[in-house]
């Protein structure tokens, strides 16, 4: 199933616009003509989410079959992708870098996250029970560390990388595009 959080026709205008990271700024450009659209600044993602205390970025993605991966010890829960899928599991750094102990609630945030895919498909984020998943993260952040955090996707095996898509986060006042590279 398929979930917008979007309109057709913003989705739609995301993907005919190339994005292209300059000094913290993104670029876009209408496909086709070379014209500059608008500069946007991205915004950070710990300012989206309105958090001073702690610096949220973007880190990865990967494309596997189940996550976390079962050679690793003690995990809570895995996912397994289903028939004909494989899981895009994009990977958040969260970095405490104060003297103090930091609290992060996720799960109170009711943010929603979406991939837009390059074909114009959008995929919502699975509902986990990962004690890494970002969208449900409620834990403290110790001072002077930094924490690996997840969202995990469900796409068609027949992808092979996920350059050209988008991951959208939205809530109710705002919305944040991060390009997966």
């Amino acid at each position: 199933y398929t979930t917008l959080f979007l309109s057709d026709e913003i989705a739609q205008s995301y993907l005919n616009k190339e994005v292209e990271m300059i000094d913290g700024a993104v670029a876009e450009e209408a496909e086709g003509d070379g014209q500059a659209v608008e500069e946007m600044p991205m915004q950070a993602i710990g300012e989206f989410y309105g958090e001073d205390r702690l610096i949220i970025d973007y880190s990865s993605y990967e494309l596997c079959a189940s996550y976390p991966e079962a050679s690793e010890e003690e995990f809570f829960m895995a996912m397994d992708a289903t028939e004909g899928k494989q899981l895009c599991v994009v990977k958040f750094s969260v970095q405490n870098n104060t003297s103090e102990d930091s609290e992060l609630d996720m799960i109170g945030k009711k943010d929603k996250y979406m991939l837009l895919m390059a074909d114009g498909r959008t995929v919502p984020a699975q509902a986990t029970l990962l004690l890494d998943d970002l969208a449900s993260y409620k834990g403290t952040i110790a001072a002077n560390t930094a924490e690996q955090l997840v969202l995990v996707f469900e796409v068609d095996g027949s992808v092979t990388q996920m350059a050209s898509a988008r991951l959208v986060m939205k809530n109710d006042a705002d919305e944040n595009v991060i390009p997966l590279q």
